[in-house]
């Protein structure tokens, strides 16, 4: 009576460690799946960088030209005071994009960040889970040549 409470007690164990298992297994799957997910995430961020930069360059490129524009003499004719008025309103719409396109870049940097670092603790909780799995193994292993 005494080997077969032990025997149950073994077996019972041996089904915890072997759920245990299968959920180490599933999870370890999970992470897989969200890291797989987090790099294309970062990917397209980095994309978006990348677009954003140019589109920088581009905005920064007619801020200067307008700028020279603006800057002619005193000397100005109706026409020309009214285009100049014309370039300065275009001048700050041009401003405007580039601080949106500024503030999207450090969105961005800040995604970036953020996934890389939600990627970092799926890797250290998928190396615990891939030690508890390993330990869990090697103890229903070792129940098992108990049992034998």
């Amino acid at each position: 009576e005494v080997q077969t409470a032990e025997l149950l007690t073994i077996n019972d164990q041996i089904t915890q460690s072997m759920r245990n298992t299968e959920e180490n297994i599933q999870a370890k799957a999970a992470v897989n799946e969200a890291k797989l997910s987090m790099d294309q995430k970062r990917k397209q961020l980095t994309l978006q960088e990348g677009v954003c930069r140019r589109n920088i360059s581009s905005l920064t490129s007619e801020f200067e030209v307008l700028k020279k524009a603006i800057s002619v003499g005193a000397d100005w004719n109706i026409e020309q005071i009214e285009q100049k008025e014309a370039l300065e309103k275009e001048r700050d719409a041009i401003g405007r994009q580039l601080e949106s396109q500024m503030a999207q870049v450090g969105g961005l940097r800040n995604d970036v960040d953020r996934v890389y670092n939600v990627i970092q603790e799926f890797e250290k909780e998928f190396a615990i889970f891939d030690e508890k799995s390993t330990e869990i193994t090697k103890k229903t292993k070792d129940f098992e040549a108990e049992i034998a």
